[in-house]
Parts: C-alpha cells; sequence; structure tokens
C-alpha cells in the first residue's frame, strides 16, 4: 500500500496573476489548487492525461475557503495539497498556501470520480487495484462540505455566455472561471471602475463556499440570481438545464 502524503508546489506571482488591486486572484489561486492536485496525483499514475485514457476524470463538487491574506506581484509561496480521505463517493483534499511560514489561505474541496461517456459517479474502490493509502497520512477530514443553502427569490444579476475561453480539458466550464464569473457578477465588482477618481474597490473576501452543481457547456446561458452585502453575498448559476453553481462567501 502506498501512502499519499502531502504535496509541495512553489509559484511565483506575476504581474499577470493580480487583479486591479494588486491582490492575487481568486481563480487564480483556484487553478493553481488544482494543478498542484493534478501533479501530486500524477506521482501515483492518476493525472489528468492517464485518468482521460481510462475515461476518467476527477470533478470538484464543493469547496470551502478560509483566506488570511491574498499575496501580491512578485511574491513567492507554495501550495501544499495533502488527502483528507474517503467520504462516501468523495474524496477530500486540503490546500494551503504558504509564504515562508505565514499560512495565507486554508481550503477544503471535495471531489467525484466520475465515468466520462456515461456522466455518472463511480465508486471508488475501482481504483483499489492501485493500493493507494489516502487516509493515514493526516486522516480523513472533519470538515464535512455541506449544500449551500439558497433563499428563495433572489434577484437576477446578469447573464453570461459560456465562452470557449471558459473551458477546461474535460470540455466543461472550469471550476475557477466559475469563480471569475461570480465575482463579476457582484455589484460591488462590476461598478469599480480603477480609473475613476474615488471609486470604492471591491471588499477582500475573508472566506468562500462554492458548489459545482451541474455542468456548463460552450454557448450556455448562464443566469446569475443573488444578493451582496456589506458583510458578503449570496450566488446562483442557472443554465436552461438547471442550477448549475451555487457561490457564498464573506468579507473581511
Amino acid at each position: 500500500m502506498r501512502i499519499m502524503k502531502e504535496y509541495r508546489r512553489p509559484v511565483h506571482i506575476s504581474s499577470y496573476d493580480v487583479d486591479a488591486c494588486g491582490r492575487l486572484r481568486i481563480p487564480t489561486m483556484l487553478a493553481w489548487c488544482q494543478e498542484a492536485s493534478d501533479q501530486h496525483m500524477g506521482l501515483f499514475g492518476l493525472n489528468h492525461a492517464e485518468l482521460i485514457r481510462r475515461d476518467m476524470a476527477f470533478l470538484l463538487m464543493r469547496l470551502q475557503t478560509a483566506i488570511s491574506c491574498l499575496p501580491g506581484e512578485g511574491e513567492d509561496v507554495e501550495i501544499a495539497v495533502c488527502p483528507r480521505g474517503v467520504i462516501g463517493a468523495q474524496y477530500y483534499r486540503q490546500f494551503e498556501m504558504w509564504r515562508g511560514q505565514e499560512k495565507l489561505v486554508d481550503m477544503m474541496e471535495s471531489w467525484v470520480l466520475a465515468d466520462m461517456t456515461q456522466r455518472k459517479i463511480l465508486n471508488p474502490a475501482v481504483l483499489d487495484d492501485l493500493q493507494i493509502d489516502v487516509t493515514s497520512y493526516r486522516g480523513t477530514s472533519e470538515v464535512r462540505l455541506g449544500r449551500i443553502k439558497i433563499p428563495r427569490g433572489l434577484p437576477l444579476l446578469g447573464e453570461y455566455t459560456v465562452q470557449y475561453s471558459d473551458l477546461d480539458f474535460n470540455g466543461h466550464v472550469a471550476n475557477y472561471s466559475y469563480a471569475r464569473i461570480a465575482l463579476d457578477m457582484l455589484p460591488s465588482y462590476r461598478g469599480y471602475n480603477p480609473q475613476a477618481q474615488g471609486s470604492p474597490a471591491p471588499k477582500r473576501c475573508k472566506a468562500l463556499w462554492m458548489n459545482y452543481l451541474a455542468e456548463s457547456r460552450w454557448g450556455d446561458t448562464l443566469r446569475v440570481y443573488g444578493e451582496e452585502t456589506a458583510q458578503g453575498f449570496i450566488l446562483q448559476g442557472e443554465t436552461a438545464a438547471g442550477p448549475s453553481f451555487a457561490c457564498r462567501g464573506e468579507y473581511a
């Protein structure tokens, strides 16, 4: 049995990784975490290229993020990823972002393994032949990632047509693209004009939850409903087929 331990990926923050406020973009951070996870799984013969060969893919279902600080351009950080066991059909993975000895971000994600032809969730037992232990190193997560409860009657904030650049290698909207779309729909983000003197900058997000409910594909129209307060926001995106994602955030 091979024990899967923590994996660390160093990252240098370039000018194109930060937003107009000079902070690391949250969607970029999510993309980094996905890449760190893929590199980690690759050490055990399960990166996305091998999974595609097997007609499988890991699909992100839910995430919960606590953000103490988002670094800026020119800084060097590390993304640490560690398996946190299997709960039902969901694989839990913990991600941390470190700047030296300072932990900037702590995130828990749950993923499922899916058959990409039949679009159905697979039992984790299908990987038993690989003899990978994802529990012993740090134990099963005590965090349980539940569904975001969306209140009725949220107003429509806007619509977005899915573009080619929103898609990932599985042919559907990437998890980090949903985060970008969601944040861009918030009134405080849409109303920020860095060229206008006195324009209030968007507030810093200290916590973020996301649920990925159904695939969105090229050409789909995402209708985003939600509301924003001084304390945070809640959003839900829907296509013609039904709910696609839900998102909740708290401001610092």
